[in-house]
């Protein structure tokens, strides 16, 4: 606009279609600088939007980045802690295992525990019966039975090595009832 005005200032002694021209020039060139001052700043704004898009790519790709590390660090997690609940199961089926079986073992110990307590009662039985036999016929000498050691063994269980008490046990109470000489 300065520019303008200037050139207005030395066509005063000029024509008016002389001033018009000149007038016409200077508002051409103004209109020209600033189209080029428009280009520019367009260029400046599409460079710095190409800037804002790399950057907003890069910061996406880094985003994306940590996301499948996370992602990564997670699963492994997942994985370690599905790995060690299936270690703890198995060891608990182990052990489920190894407790069905002692129940067995001792449910079968108990059953001959059973059966070796009804063979001692008639045993008992039989020896009360021979007792009473003895004191109602009053024999002075009463003849104790024959010791069977074969037979009298068989009354006895396997020696366990869980539980031993349990047999020795058995044996006192065999050798009681059954009267078994202090010898054999």
């Amino acid at each position: 606009m300065q520019h303008l005005q200037e050139l207005c200032m030395e066509s005063l002694g000029q024509n008016s279609s002389e001033i018009n021209q000149n007038i016409l020039i200077c508002q051409l060139q103004e209109s020209q600088q600033q189209t080029e001052k428009y280009k520019l700043s367009l260029e400046a704004q599409a460079t710095e939007k190409d800037e804002f898009q790399r950057k907003l790519r890069d910061i996406q790709e880094s985003h994306d980045v940590k996301m499948k590390k996370n992602n990564r660090k997670h699963e492994e997690n997942l994985s370690q802690i599905l790995q060690q609940h299936e270690m703890e199961i198995n060891a608990l089926k182990e052990t489920i295992t190894s407790v069905e079986e002692k129940a067995a073992q001792y449910l079968s110990d108990l059953n001959n525990l059973k059966s070796q307590r009804t063979d001692l009662n008639s045993a008992l039985k039989e020896l009360q019966m021979k007792l009473e036999y003895c004191e109602k016929e009053k024999l002075t000498q009463c003849e104790p039975p024959k010791f069977y050691s074969v037979g009298n063994l068989q009354l006895l269980s396997k020696v366990k090595q869980k539980v031993p008490d349990t047999f020795f046990t058995l044996f006192e109470q065999v050798a009681v009832s059954k009267v078994w000489p202090e010898k054999e």
